[in-house]
């Protein structure tokens, strides 16, 4: 590097750093008022982009553990965030029920966890929201003992919930022994039918992704 491209590079820098200098001055005068010869001047960290917050905490709400947590944003804007809530232990199977709670101001603030779904000693799990977007309706597909896919749904922002309903006929194939919905959320495609995406397999070694497309305004036949 001549010394022409040198002296170039070097003013560039100065430029660079002359207003940044000016910038920290005029904090400091504004902040701080006048300093000895020879400060320097630490500029404050920036504040966090995320606030961080535990949703379900072990060992609180008269659970052992939560597992498997998913969110969805209702069209008001409502937050909603669900889990598994593991009674005695932190198996993937046992008296296991579904929570959620709410937040109406984009997640600054919650309400109390609420169970939504419990079947006694049985397991119910694998929450996966999906939002219709042209309803409003939220969806629930969700699991009882990894052998049955159930559905709840919400008309009214989250705070009420229909009793389920069993889909396993419509939703599971046969051969499947074990299934396995989300983990996650669903999502709706432009035509308006809803994705939700599972883990299921008829064979002993789990590992075959599928997905279950659904109509929006779903409704199950009179038979299930």
């Amino acid at each position: 590097m001549d010394a022409s491209t040198r002296h170039t590079l070097a003013a560039s820098a100065v430029l660079l750093l002359a207003p940044l200098t000016v910038l920290r001055a005029q904090t400091s005068a504004s902040e701080h008022g006048r300093l000895p010869a020879g400060a320097v001047i630490v500029p404050s960290p920036r504040a966090p982009v995320f606030d961080e917050q535990t949703l379900f905490k072990s060992g609180e709400g008269g659970y052992y553990c939560y597992r498997i947590p998913a969110l969805v944003v209702t069209t008001r804007g409502t937050v909603l965030a669900f889990c598994e809530a593991r009674k005695h232990n932190c198996n993937d199977h046992g008296d296991i029920d579904l929570v959620m709670r709410r937040s109406r101001d984009g997640g600054r603030t919650w309400g109390k966890a609420r169970v939504i779904a419990d079947d006694g000693a049985h397991t119910v799990g694998n929450p996966c929201p999906v939002l219709d977007r042209k309803s409003g309706t939220i969806w629930l597909p969700f699991c009882r003992d990894n052998k049955r896919v159930l559905l709840k749904k919400s008309t009214d922002d989250g705070q009420t919930w229909s009793q389920p309903i069993d889909i396993t006929k419509d939703a599971m194939n046969p051969s499947w022994h074990w299934v396995g919905t989300g983990p996650g959320h669903g999502m709706q495609l432009a035509s308006g039918r809803l994705l939700i995406p599972c883990w299921a397999d008829a064979t002993p070694n789990l590992g075959e992704a599928l997905l279950w497309v659904a109509p929006a305004g779903y409704t199950v036949p009179a038979s299930s």
